[in-house]
């Protein structure tokens, strides 16, 4: 390879290999979760299942990207977009169980037929979220699958409605976790006069996620609407994709593997054994 863009390959093989890590990592967490014996641990399989995967797409993807702006390699415009998008949605899929889980939790007290509701509003909004992305990426690589450029970019309608439903889904997150992280926080503080050492950690894990999630989901989503309508060339540039997804992908994704990298302790306690945030069952809040 000739390296023309130098700057430009070295900056996507390091994004390459640090979702390599995030891959490995989670691979690595996965397999122990899977021997782990008599602890339900579903809700972090699944976890690290789509962090897994969507870590590997993007390593894939990230390490191709400088072939296709030297010119070795010939990669459509859409099968670049699903490389580019996929792991986008996969992530999705890991920040919604997290926010769920909050849900569930903040609603502890509802009624097991309540909870089964909101698992099933789970499964069923998750179901169709791919069903969509799927059928616009088939869409786009129908109608344009002969066109070629040397970096990905927004170039179709169907690639402008991909990015939009991607704002979409980010900024219900980011709203998401505002609104459930302030509820949880308020819940604890103000119905505890004295706080655990315990109750403590999992406050400030709760107030990190709360504070860099909603931060970054936003600004991504302005990010993400600039580049749709006013800069489609914004991945020619071999600092914008650096910046942009490890400052905005990259540290939330780490957050995340950071706060579930214990496993929960032995309980009988539904929630406790589900939730990988919640180390204390929810009575332990209450002043004793």
């Amino acid at each position: 390879m000739d390296f023309r863009n130098k700057e430009y390959d070295i900056a996507h093989f390091v994004l390459s290999f640090l979702y390599f890590v995030v891959c490995f990592v989670s691979l690595f967490t996965l397999w122990r979760l899977r021997r782990a014996e008599k602890l339900s641990k579903r809700w972090q399989s699944w976890f690290h299942f789509f962090l897994c995967l969507g870590s590997a797409v993007r390593c894939g993807f990230w390490a191709l990207q400088p072939f296709v702006m030297e010119g070795t390699v010939r990669i459509s415009d859409p099968v670049n977009t699903m490389l580019n998008m996929m792991p986008s949605f996969l992530y999705f899929s890991d920040y919604l169980i997290i926010l769920f889980l909050w849900v569930e939790i903040y609603h502890n007290e509802t009624s097991q037929t309540d909870v089964m509701q909101m698992r099933t509003v789970f499964f069923v909004f998750s179901i169709l979220t791919y069903v969509v992305v799927v059928a616009l990426l088939v869409i786009n690589y129908v109608f344009h699958n002969s066109e070629y450029t040397d970096y990905v970019g927004v170039h179709t309608l169907t690639e402008k409605l991909i990015m939009m439903l991607d704002v979409s889904l980010y900024l219900s997150l980011a709203f998401g976790f505002l609104i459930y992280g302030f509820l949880i926080w308020r819940r604890v503080v103000v119905g505890t006069p004295i706080l655990r050492q315990s109750t403590k950690s999992v406050l400030r894990k709760i107030q990190l996620i709360t504070a860099i999630v909603s931060l970054c989901f936003m600004v991504r989503a302005g990010i993400v609407i600039w580049e749709t309508f006013y800069m489609p060339n914004f991945s020619s540039y071999w600092y914008t994709d650096l910046a942009y997804f490890v400052g905005l992908e990259f540290i939330p994704l780490l957050l995340m593997l950071f706060v579930l990298h214990r496993e929960p302790s032995r309980s009988t306690n539904h929630l406790q054994e589900n939730s990988p945030l919640f180390r204390p069952p929810p009575q332990t809040w209450q002043h004793r």
